[in-house]
C-alpha cells in the first residue's frame, strides 16, 4: 500500500530522499530486495541525507539478500554505527 501511495510521488521528485530511503525500505520489507537495492543506493549517495546511516543498513542487509557479500562489505563499511560494525564483524 505505501509502495503504490510513494511511487508517484517519487516519480515527481526523483530526488528526494526521504521518499528513496522509504521506497527502498518499503521493497526490502516486502522481500523485493532487487527494487530496494537503487532506492537505498540513491539515499547512501547522498551523505548528506539524514537517512543515510539507516540507509547504508538496509542497502547492506539487501545486498545480503541478493547473495552480494562484496557490495554487501563495501556499503556497511560506509557508516560507523555500531548495527553495521556487528554485522561487519559476523561477515568476517
Amino acid at each position: 500500500n505505501a509502495i503504490a501511495k510513494w511511487t508517484p510521488l517519487e516519480q515527481k521528485s526523483p530526488d528526494n530522499d526521504t521518499l528513496q530511503y522509504f521506497l527502498g525500505v518499503a521493497y526490502l520489507t516486502n522481500n523485493n530486495s532487487n527494487k530496494a537495492i537503487p532506492y537505498l543506493n540513491k539515499t547512501v549517495n547522498n551523505s548528506k541525507s539524514v537517512f543515510f546511516e539507516d540507509a547504508t543498513f538496509y542497502l547492506g542487509l539487501a545486498y545480503l539478500k541478493e547473495n552480494n557479500i562484496s557490495d554487501a562489505k563495501e556499503t556497511l563499511a560506509k557508516s560507523n554505527s555500531q548495527k553495521n560494525k556487528n554485522i561487519l564483524d559476523d561477515l568476517k
